[in-house]
């Protein structure tokens, strides 16, 4: 790390991302999350870096500053121990409505996992096709929920049953075009919700410094608590299958 310059790098879910975006004013730029943030002048790209003045940095922030931009991948399990861990969200919009695919589809589930996924470079089903998608929404203990806002699916989460009777929030998420509208915390609680009917001794996830940069602070509003937090290797930005039309 330079002794004159900083790279700041925000953590999703910290207290101090309002606080920072506040002091950052005149600044090049930053990144929280790994996302793009614009504070006056320039907007950063992906996979640029914001170089602060060190004495522009409060000593409080310098904790989270790292020497190279996305170099690792900080994975966080999350957990709930039980159904009164739940704190709501304070209102469900009124055009939200939650329904569960009631027959698998692989094709449904795969535009899912890309139209959601792809942004926040969610792994390990990339090279899948349709046997393999077709056998994993076949799963005994598998449910898929979306959420729907004046018919359009805006989000959707993922639940699966596990051996040790817990059940994983296998994926989470909403479309971009749904971001902003306080649907977040409504379909997590929804979520959460199934999974104690569903019958879990423990509900539990795993997200990642890729994900929205509101993602951790609604798993933390929610009542989950966290259990773990390892570092490793990020994953590789990957292009979305949709739209991958020839322009002739």
């Amino acid at each position: 790390m330079s002794s004159a310059l900083d790279v700041l790098f925000l953590l999703p879910g910290r207290p101090s991302f309002l606080a920072s975006k506040r002091w950052l004013k005149g600044c090049r730029g930053f990144f929280c999350g790994g996302k793009q943030w614009i504070t006056g002048q320039i907007a950063l790209c992906a996979g640029e870096m914001a170089t602060i003045p060190r004495e522009r940095l409060p000593q409080t922030q310098r904790l989270l500053c790292y020497g190279q931009m996305d170099a690792t991948k900080i994975t966080y399990c999350l957990a709930m121990f039980s159904r009164d861990d739940l704190r709501p969200a304070a209102a469900t919009p009124a055009t939200l409505e939650v329904r569960q695919v009631g027959i698998p589809c692989p094709e449904f589930s795969w535009f899912l996992h890309q139209a959601v996924g792809v942004e926040f470079r969610w792994g390990g089903r990339q090279g899948w096709g349709r046997r393999e998608w077709a056998g994993h929404v076949a799963q005994p203990g598998l449910e898929t929920w979306v959420g729907y806002v004046q018919g359009t699916p805006a989000g959707y989460f993922e639940l699966a049953k596990q051996e040790d009777g817990s059940v994983r929030i296998e994926c989470f998420g909403l479309l971009r075009q749904f971001f902003g509208q306080k649907l977040g915390g409504a379909l997590l609680t929804r979520a959460v919700e199934r999974c104690w009917e569903m019958g879990a001794n423990r509900v539990w996830l795993r997200t990642c410094s890729h994900d929205h940069p509101h993602a951790l602070q609604n798993y933390l509003a929610r009542g989950f608590q966290l259990v773990e937090q390892t570092t490793g290797p990020t994953n590789p930005p990957y292009e979305s299958a949709l739209f991958k039309v020839d322009p002739r």
